[in-house]
């Protein structure tokens, strides 16, 4: 798209939709090189959008699904570059941009990542601190992320995993219960 626009086509001009949807294409992709791929459009487009092209703004959706390239791929630096991206994140909505805030799909795509790592068993754990600051952002979790919390602890068999599968079991209950 960006090249046939380079080259007059005004009809394809690129823009924050498409871009994320190249990003989307390498999370879901489970290249390799996924995270790298993902992250290089989100620069792409931050440079654009820092050069005065208002149509390529990342959004939140944007840094998600570079997220989520990232916990996809198997880089070994896969879970510090989306920890570096989250972090990014929430400085850029700290300074006003409110179109990076980060939601429920962020912290759950932020889990994810943990349970895709090389260090699974530590998973559970580091699962929990971004579901704490999720809670203390006044994010509600949904059924995805109690989810992947049950799965980032039972990666792991010791008693403080069974309790905290249980409890998140238990939040699962309760929301199914409200929804009936």
């Amino acid at each position: 798209i960006e090249e046939q626009y380079k080259m007059g086509n005004c009809d394809v001009k690129p823009n924050t939709w498409s871009y994320n949807s190249a990003i989307t294409a390498w999370a879901k992709s489970r290249d390799p090189d996924a995270g790298l791929r993902g992250e290089g459009i989100l620069r792409q487009m931050q440079t654009l959008w820092a050069a005065g092209n208002a149509d390529v703004q990342p959004n939140t959706i944007t840094f998600n699904t570079a997220i989520s390239a990232w916990g996809n791929g198997k880089d070994p630096q896969r879970v510090v570059r989306a920890q570096a991206l989250f972090q990014e994140m929430k400085k850029i909505y700290r300074s006003g941009v409110r179109e990076v805030k980060p939601d429920v799909v962020t912290y759950n795509s932020m889990i994810q990542v943990l349970i895709n790592s090389d260090d699974p068993l530590a998973a559970g754990e580091q699962a929990d601190k971004y579901f704490q600051e999720m809670k203390n952002e006044n994010i509600k979790p949904n059924p995805f992320v109690y989810t992947n919390m049950i799965k980032a602890w039972s990666l792991r068999e010791d008693r403080k995993a069974k309790e905290r599968i249980k409890e998140f079991n238990s939040y699962l209950k309760q929301l199914d219960q409200r929804r009936r």
